[in-house]
C-alpha cells in the first residue's frame, strides 16, 4: 500500500497542477471574449491584446513572491511619531472588498492626523498598498507579542467570527494587558463579540445593528464611504438601454450558483439584453458553462477580476445595476451605482432597502427581478426617474467625507478618554 501511495502521489500532484493550468487558461480566455452587436445579434470577439496582457500578468504572479504584491514589513523600530497611532487588525486585507477598501480609505483620508498600520492573519494579497505598513502574523501569539511590545493608541479590529482563527487571536488580545483603546467593527451579518474590554462598537449599517441581541451606549453606525469625485455620472457616454451589470465576488457569500439562472432567463425573454458579470471566483466557470449550455453565451461579458481604479469606467457601461444577492450587510457596489445615478434593481435582502431608501427598485423573487429589469429597459424615462435621487442620497448618507468625519470624531473621543 505504501509503495502504491508513493508511486501515485507525484502523478496525482502533476495532474492537479495541469488541471489548475487548464482552469487558469480557460478563465483568461473567457474573460477576454467581448460581445459585439451586429444586425440585431451579439457575437463574441476575442480580444487578443487583453488575453495576452492577462496571461503575462498571470505568469509574472507565478514567479513573484507574495510579499512583492503588498508592503508586508517585519516588526522593527518602535513608533516615534507625535501623531496618534492606529492599528487595524483584520483577517484578510486583499482584493477590493468592503473592509480592505474601508481601511485604505481611512489610512489615506486621515493620514494628516494619524499614523495607521495594518495587521492581517492571512497572506492572500492581490494589490500593493503604498504608504501603508501591513504586518502578517499567522500565529495569534505573534500578533499579541507585537501589540504588547509596541502598543498602539487605538486598536481598530474587524470581527468576522472564527474565520481563519481570528476569534482566538481576538480573545487573547482582550484577555491581555494591552493598554490600547479597542474598537470592534462589524461588517458582516453575525452577532458581535461582547466584552468589557471593548471601548466602542461600530456597525456598517442599521441592519447589522438591529440583528444584535442588545443595544449599548458605546455603539455607532458608520456607513463606509463613496468617493464622489471618482464615481461621477458620465453624461458624455450614450448608453444602450440594453445593458445590465453586477459587480460581486463570484463566491457563495453573497451570490451563489443559482444567480446566473436569473440572468439567463432575462436574455431569453429579451434577446437584446447584454449582461456584464464583473468579478472573479470559484463560480466563474459554472456561470460560463451554464450560459453556453443555454445557448446565450454571446449575451454575456465576463470580465474577471477588475481593479478598484477601473470600476467607474465599467459602471459607465451599465444602464441598470443589478444586486441579486441573498445576503448583504452593506455592499459599496450599490452606492457606487447610486453615486453615478444608475438605476438599481435589488432583492429585498439585508441592508438593500436601507441603502436604496425606497421600494421602487426592490423585488422579492427572481421572476420579479426579470420582469422589473425588462420593464425599466423598455421604459428609459421611468428608469431615469428611478435613479434621479441616487447621488444626492449617497452625498447625504454614504459619502467618503461623512465617513471620515465620523471616524475622526470617534478616534478623538477615545483618545480623550484614555
Amino acid at each position: 500500500m505504501r509503495e502504491n501511495k508513493t508511486f501515485y502521489s507525484p502523478l496525482l500532484s502533476y495532474v492537479n497542477i495541469l488541471k489548475d493550468i487548464i482552469t487558469s487558461l480557460e478563465y483568461l480566455y473567457e474573460s477576454s471574449l467581448v460581445p459585439k452587436r451586429s444586425r440585431g445579434k451579439y457575437y463574441l470577439y476575442w480580444d487578443k491584446r487583453k488575453y495576452l496582457n492577462k496571461l503575462i500578468n498571470r505568469i509574472k504572479s507565478f514567479y513573484t513572491k507574495k510579499t512583492n504584491y503588498i508592503d508586508i514589513v517585519e516588526p522593527s523600530v518602535k513608533h516615534i511619531s507625535k501623531k496618534p497611532r492606529i492599528v487595524h487588525l483584520i483577517v484578510w486585507l486583499g482584493g477590493i472588498g468592503g473592509a480592505p477598501r474601508l481601511i485604505l480609505d481611512l489610512a489615506n483620508g486621515l493620514k494628516d492626523k494619524y499614523d495607521m498600520e495594518g495587521i492581517t492573519l492571512s497572506d492572500d494579497f492581490y494589490y500593493k498598498y503604498s504608504n501603508f505598513k501591513v504586518y502578517h502574523f499567522s500565529k495569534p501569539e505573534k500578533t499579541l507579542e507585537f501589540l504588547l511590545s509596541n502598543p498602539p493608541d487605538i486598536l481598530h479590529t474587524y470581527y468576522y467570527g472564527d474565520w481563519k482563527g481570528f476569534h482566538r487571536s481576538f480573545e487573547m488580545i482582550l484577555k491581555s494587558k494591552l493598554p490600547s483603546a479597542i474598537i470592534e467593527n462589524l461588517l458582516v451579518p453575525i452577532h458581535i463579540y461582547r466584552s468589557s474590554r471593548i471601548n466602542h462598537y461600530v456597525y456598517c449599517s442599521n441592519y447589522i445593528r438591529e440583528i444584535q441581541h442588545r443595544k449599548f451606549e458605546n455603539e455607532t453606525v458608520i456607513y463606509p464611504g463613496v468617493n464622489l469625485k471618482e464615481f461621477l455620472p458620465n453624461k458624455d457616454i450614450e448608453k444602450s438601454p440594453n445593458s445590465v451589470g453586477m459587480v460581486y465576488r463570484l463566491w457563495d457569500d453573497k451570490i451563489d450558483q443559482s444567480t446566473i439562472e436569473m440572468f439567463i432567463s432575462l436574455v431569453k425573454k429579451r434577446p437584446s439584453a447584454l449582461v456584464y458579470v464583473i468579478g472573479g471566483g470559484f463560480n466563474f466557470h459554472h456561470y460560463v458553462e451554464r450560459v453556453r449550455i443555454e445557448g446565450v453565451r454571446n449575451n454575456f461579458y465576463f470580465t474577471g477580476e477588475i481593479g478598484y481604479k477601473d470600476l467607474p469606467s465599467w459602471y459607465d457601461r451599465f444602464y441598470i445595476f443589478v444586486a441579486p444577492v441573498h445576503n448583504e450587510s452593506y455592499g459599496l457596489v450599490v452606492p457606487y451605482a447610486m453615486a453615478k445615478n444608475i438605476p438599481v434593481v435589488a432583492y429585498r435582502r439585508g441592508v438593500l432597502p436601507e441603502l436604496l431608501g425606497g421600494t421602487n427598485s426592490i423585488v422579492n423573487t427572481s421572476n420579479e427581478m426579470v420582469d422589473k429589469l425588462i420593464y425599466l429597459l423598455d421604459n428609459p424615462n421611468i428608469a431615469s426617474k428611478t435613479s434621479s435621487g441616487g447621488r444626492k442620497r449617497v452625498s447625504n448618507l454614504f459619502s467618503m467625507d461623512r465617513m471620515k468625519e465620523k471616524y475622526d470624531a470617534l478616534y478623538q473621543k477615545l483618545l480623550t478618554e484614555r
